[in-house]
């Protein structure tokens, strides 16, 4: 029921933003949120730019769950990478999808630098579906990130 209520759309902005809060002793995991709310919100045609994740729809609410908590954030990466394992990691507009979501999460404020290296650096077995590739088709990404540190 509260995956349900989350993707539903019917509160959205600051109002999800509140509803996050006050049921957030009781909601799943971030990553799984981020992985139903993909699968049924985006379904079989995600947005590289994640608009879901602008601020006046989604993105206040998801932020509220990962401020300041790397590994919140690294859920979040986890979901998005899950997702895109379901999907096939496909590849839109001459990108990868889960290189243009990853970008987008970071420019929302969804993920910080030290969350998507700590995500790269995991080897835990919970998380390796599609570990690989999702490795191979962020290292643009990553080399970005990284320069973008120095």
């Amino acid at each position: 029921k509260l995956l349900k209520t989350f993707t539903s759309g019917n509160k959205q902005g600051e109002e999800l933003k509140e509803w996050i809060e006050e049921q957030r002793a009781v909601l799943p995991s971030v990553e799984q949120l981020v992985f139903h709310f993909l699968t049924e919100h985006e379904k079989l045609n995600p947005d590289p730019d994640c608009g879901w994740a602008e601020p006046d729809k989604f993105g206040l609410a998801f932020v509220a769950l990962v401020e300041d908590d790397i590994v919140n954030q690294m859920q979040l990466l986890w979901g998005i990478q899950f997702y895109c394992d379901k999907l096939g990691f496909p590849k839109l507009n001459d990108e990868y999808v889960i290189q243009s979501m990853f970008r987008a999460a970071y420019k929302y404020d969804l993920a910080e630098d030290d969350a998507y290296f700590e995500w790269k650096e995991d080897e835990s077995e919970e998380h390796e579906r599609g570990k690989m590739k999702a490795i191979i088709q962020t290292v643009d990404w990553f080399n970005w990130l990284e320069q973008d540190e120095e």
